[in-house]
């Protein structure tokens, strides 16, 4: 009897420490987005032209950041995929991403073009 009257305790300190351990430490700790390593060796990357390489950076900095935004990572990633991997859905995909995020930047307007122009090569690279 003397057990069962403990076990809400237990449950109840069991629920706070699982509770304690979901917050967002981890994220609090990430340094701003265009300071992050893999950020600045990706536009080391591009600048020595080895634009592949540069996208893998980028997606690690998306990968690392998670549900926090990464509109730069994104911008360079859609502007790789449209102009050298020739991904045209990544490349929308990456290019809305960062518009979502920055819709009143100075870049905006520039990027909703890039963004027609991804939908556009696509559709031209569709059979038929």
């Amino acid at each position: 009897m003397r057990k069962l009257r403990r076990l809400p305790v237990l449950l109840a300190a069991l629920l706070g420490l699982a509770l304690a351990g979901c917050g967002d430490r981890d994220r609090a700790q990430l340094p701003a987005e265009t300071d992050d390593p893999f950020y600045v060796q990706g536009k080391q990357l591009q600048k020595q032209g080895r634009p592949s390489e540069a996208l893998n950076a980028f997606l690690k900095v998306i990968d690392r950041r998670g549900e926090s935004p990464s509109p730069e990572s994104h911008l360079e990633a859609g502007l790789i995929c449209l102009y050298h991997t020739k991904d045209f859905p990544a490349a929308y995909y990456h290019l809305r991403r960062y518009h979502k995020a920055q819709p009143n930047s100075k870049e905006a307007p520039l990027v909703l073009g890039k963004i027609e122009e991804a939908k556009r090569e696509f559709a031209r690279s569709l059979p038929g």
